[in-house]
Parts: structure tokens; C-alpha cells; sequence
């Protein structure tokens, strides 16, 4: 019985204290406890281990007091960090789902926890021929909210998305989103700078097929960022960072340009209102050349979801749209360290903590499988039966 009780315990991630004003998130935040599950389900309910927790960006709201924002809620003192979530069923009251499944929490709700008990309801099912085609830690990231974000943001929030002959600049641009974004920016013909934060993600982007890579560190930013321009005005900004970057960006616009407001994680730390108001000379240029710069929130493109999540599902199966990650370790107990490192620029694409436990035998024999097939092949298939109907349970 003692043996049962020590296995069964698990590590929990939990809200300390919230940051004081103006402040990052720190370590001295959380609090990292093993406890033990339920050892009873209630009906429709699932228990799973923890492959793969999300840890993303807009995720730094949640830790006020208001979030300021609709779409989620605070995280409670004392109780889990949760986000987006990829675990394998152990046990379950539910119907539709066995021992063995794969389940997604596709947004901010997956405990951050090595075992965890969640409502069915709450989950979707991944298909067993899925991991045939894709990555399953791609749902979490560009064939998710991830990939939904930089499509949508390109193609639904613009009036004239970019084309041939313009040029997009993308600021965190080494991120999950920044990194898909410069990628089906470039599908379409535009050319697109990149701004990241060292030189080996500035390599990284010109190896994802980004037309030139700034280092927003660098001394001589302007220059460097001109230079990459090579006297072209930038028709569409992407910016995932605003800031004093944003101002330099914006000044090399062009007459009735594009601003697709996606992020300001220059500001997630500091007290202002969201987004941040503009210095009056960055505000002045906007009204003269008419540059459009309205917020851009994904969720208000939820009709084009299931459309938009399957051509990006068809591009990643192909190869033509590649998925850098950066994986943390230290199964769920890792990820209070994971946010901070990605908070501060850690990771090149998506950020990752791998769970304590590893995938089911049958996702590492599908992952096998899937690497020996051509890609051609892969994207066929993906475009066949990875329909817009069966991935709308991934973003409901």
C-alpha cells in the first residue's frame, strides 16, 4: 500500500505569490509540491499523465490579479498553473475514450501536473492515424493556437494580406508565432525580415527561408534593420513585441501600411493598459500616413478556425512549413522554469515541457512510420482525411 501511494505521487505546479507591479515572473512565484491524485474518478471523467505542457506568452496575464483580458482568467493562489496540454489516458469513466488515447487541451487548462484528472469534456480525442502524419507536439503549437494566430493573423485580419513585392517585417520572430509567420509570409511571395534577440536565432530564421534576420541587441539596430530593408518601406509589421522596436519599425512604413497587433511583450511586466498607448511622435506618423493598426485577436476569426488549421496541418505533413521547438526537461516540475526562460527569450519556436512520463508505444511506432513516409505522400494524405471536420474538435 505504501509503494502504491509513493507512485502515485505527483508533482504540482502552483501559484505562490503574484509579481508586484512592473515585475517579471520569477521562480520565487511558484511553488512546486508532489501530491497525490484523486484515487477515484468520478463519472466522465479521464486520468492521464503528462506528455507535453504549453508554455506561451499570453499566458503572463494570468498572473494578475485581472488579467485584463475576456478570454481567460487569473490563476488562484495556492492552487495549478495551467495551459495548453497533451497527455495520454490512464484510466477512465468517460465514453469514447480507453486507456492509451491521446487527449489535447488545446488552450489554458491542462494542470501543470505529472498525473492529472480532467473533465472529458474538456479534451479532444487525437486520432490514432494522426501521429501517421504530424507531429502530436505540433497540435500544441502550429497545427494549434499557434499556427491559427500567424495564418489568421496574415490572411483574415489584414484588408490586403501580403503579396508579391511587399515586405513584412515580423518582431519576435525566433517565437512559435514570429517563426510561422515569417514562413507563410514568405508562401506568398513577400519578402520577410525577421527581429530576434541573438545571432544564432538570426541564422536560425535565414535557415527557415526568412529573407534576412535582425538582431534587435545589436548597436546598430537602425542600420542593421535598413540594411535588411535595402531601401524598401515595409508594407506589413507583424509585431509580437512593441516597445521602442515597434516605434523604429513603424517609422520605415510605408503610406497606408499594415500593423497586425498580435503581442506586446515588451510591456506583459510593466502596469499599463493593453495595448499600450504610442509616444506622440510614433501616434503622429500613424494618423499622417494613415497606417492601419487596429488589435489583432485571433479568437475574433473563430469562423475561418477549421479551415485555416487544416491548409496549416497539409504544410506541416509536407515539410513545407517546419516546427522549431525548444523542449524543457523536469517533467512538470520543469515548467515553472521553462515560462521564465521563455518570458526572457530562451527558446527558438515553440516552448515545451515534456512530462514526466513517455508517449504509448503506439505514438512511437506511428512516429516511425511517419518518418519514412515522403513527404509528398504525408501532405496527400494530410489534405485527404485531416479535414477542417475532424480538426474542429482541436479548436472549439
Amino acid at each position: 500500500m505504501l509503494r502504491n501511494s509513493l507512485r502515485r505521487l505527483s508533482s504540482v505546479v502552483t501559484l505562490r505569490a503574484r509579481p508586484p507591479p512592473n515585475t517579471a515572473v520569477t521562480s520565487a512565484c511558484f511553488t512546486i509540491t508532489n501530491d497525490a491524485p484523486p484515487s477515484s474518478l468520478e463519472p466522465h471523467q479521464l486520468r492521464c499523465t503528462t506528455l507535453l505542457l504549453s508554455v506561451d506568452p499570453f499566458l503572463r496575464c494570468r498572473f494578475n490579479a485581472d488579467p485584463g483580458v475576456a478570454y481567460t482568467s487569473a490563476y488562484e493562489i495556492d492552487a495549478p498553473i495551467a495551459s495548453a496540454g497533451l497527455g495520454v489516458v490512464t484510466e477512465t469513466t468517460a465514453e469514447g475514450f480507453e486507456p492509451g488515447d491521446l487527449v489535447l487541451e488545446p488552450f489554458d487548462a491542462w494542470p501543470w501536473a505529472d498525473e492529472v484528472v480532467l473533465d472529458a469534456s474538456r479534451v479532444a480525442r487525437v486520432p490514432r492515424a494522426l501521429p501517421l502524419l504530424l507531429p502530436p507536439s505540433s497540435l500544441l503549437g502550429v497545427v494549434g493556437q499557434v499556427g491559427l494566430t500567424a495564418y489568421c493573423g496574415l490572411h483574415h485580419h489584414c484588408a490586403a494580406p501580403p503579396a508579391d513585392g511587399d515586405v513584412l517585417v515580423v518582431s519576435g520572430a525566433a517565437g512559435a508565432v514570429g517563426s510561422a509567420v515569417g514562413q507563410l509570409a514568405r508562401r506568398s511571395g513577400a519578402a520577410v525580415v525577421g527581429i530576434c534577440g541573438t545571432d544564432a536565432k538570426a541564422d536560425a530564421l535565414l535557415d527557415l527561408g526568412f529573407s534576412s534576420a535582425v538582431n534587435y541587441r545589436s548597436e546598430s539596430l537602425a542600420a542593421d534593420l535598413d540594411a535588411a530593408l535595402d531601401g524598401r518601406e515595409v508594407t506589413h509589421y507583424f509585431d509580437n513585441v512593441g516597445g521602442d522596436l515597434s516605434d523604429l519599425v513603424i517609422s520605415r512604413m510605408r503610406a497606408e501600411g499594415t500593423v497586425i497587433l498580435c503581442g506586446q511583450i515588451a510591456s506583459y511586466d510593466s502596469d499599463v493598459p493593453y495595448p499600450p498607448p504610442l509616444p506622440s511622435a510614433t501616434a503622429d506618423l500613424v494618423r499622417e500616413r494613415r497606417i492601419s493598426r487596429e488589435r489583432y485577436l485571433v479568437l475574433d476569426h473563430k469562423a475561418h478556425f477549421a479551415a485555416a488549421l487544416a491548409e496549416v496541418a497539409a504544410l506541416v505533413a509536407g515539410g513545407e512549413l517546419r516546427t522549431p521547438e525548444t523542449r524543457y526537461e523536469g517533467g512538470a516540475g520543469g515548467a515553472a522554469d521553462a515560462f521564465v526562460s521563455m518570458m526572457g527569450g530562451g527558446n527558438l519556436g515553440k516552448a515545451l515541457v515534456e512530462g514526466a512520463a513517455a508517449p504509448p508505444a503506439w505514438v512511437r511506432a506511428a512516429e516511425a512510420a511517419r518518418s519514412a513516409l515522403p513527404p509528398r505522400w504525408r501532405e496527400r494524405l494530410c489534405r485527404k482525411y485531416v479535414t477542417a471536420e475532424a480538426l474542429a474538435a482541436f479548436v472549439s
